[in-house]
């Protein structure tokens, strides 16, 4: 063999080992978990402002233990947020991520320091109780016949013809709002005034009993509240 082809041979062999050490791949780093987290736009969700409590419960009795205290929800708050609660009432909501969608709406339209005071309250059930004995508010028996979480009034409603209702209970005034759920055979506390729900003869104020299954002791006297002060 010549000079030359042992050359050649050895250049060859040369290029080959190098190729063979270039082709190797780095170890791919693997991030912590945060990192994980914060590139897959995975992150955990935050915890609500009244972890003891369901969503509603929570901000409704929130709303109304900011009562006497510098938080307490203004007369234009409370015209904001006063058919958002009624529409949460009436039962025209679906699922719960619609009442969520709501919630976040009305917690728009308040201030950070009044969130910030209902989270520190740290609401538990046993306090909603306590709050309902120390107002007189009763829990209603369910009315004769009634199946408990049925659809009621907005059952038989498509999605298109619920967001119709939901639109149009927020373009009414309070009056307008009373007249469309008597229309709709949602009953108002007997005694409550019309443009509200306000307590029933007697003394202790009664839940509002909405076509949809819901009962919710406080939104009687949340809304009751909402109407007196946004009328100030």
């Amino acid at each position: 063999m010549s000079r030359t082809h042992i050359f050649r041979a050895f250049l060859l062999l040369v290029v080959v080992i190098v190729l063979a050490g270039c082709s190797k791949a780095e170890p791919t780093p693997v991030p912590d978990a945060g990192t994980a987290d914060t590139a897959s736009g995975e992150q955990s969700a935050p915890e609500g402002r009244t972890p003891g409590m369901d969503g509603v419960n929570g901000l409704a009795l929130g709303t109304l233990r900011l009562e006497g205290t510098e938080n307490a929800v203004t007369p234009a708050q409370a015209a904001d947020i006063l058919p958002l609660w009624e529409m949460i009432a009436s039962g025209s909501l679906q699922g719960e991520a619609e009442t969520t969608a709501v919630l976040k709406q009305i917690e728009g339209k308040m201030s950070e320091s009044q969130l910030a005071a209902i989270e520190d309250i740290g609401l538990t059930f046993e306090d909603m109780g306590a709050w309902m004995e120390e107002q007189g508010v009763e829990m209603p028996s369910r009315p004769e016949g009634q199946q408990g979480g049925g659809p009621g009034a907005f059952g038989n409603l498509s999605e298109e013809e619920r967001t119709q209702t939901r639109q149009e209970f927020q373009n009414m005034t309070p009056e307008q709002r009373a007249t469309r759920m008597a229309e709709m055979g949602l009953q108002r506390p007997e005694g409550a005034p019309g443009g509200g729900f306000g307590a029933r003869p007697g003394g202790g104020s009664g839940a509002w009993q909405g076509g949809g299954g819901r009962f919710n002791a406080l939104l009687t006297p949340l809304i009751d509240l909402l109407t007196g002060r946004a009328a100030e």
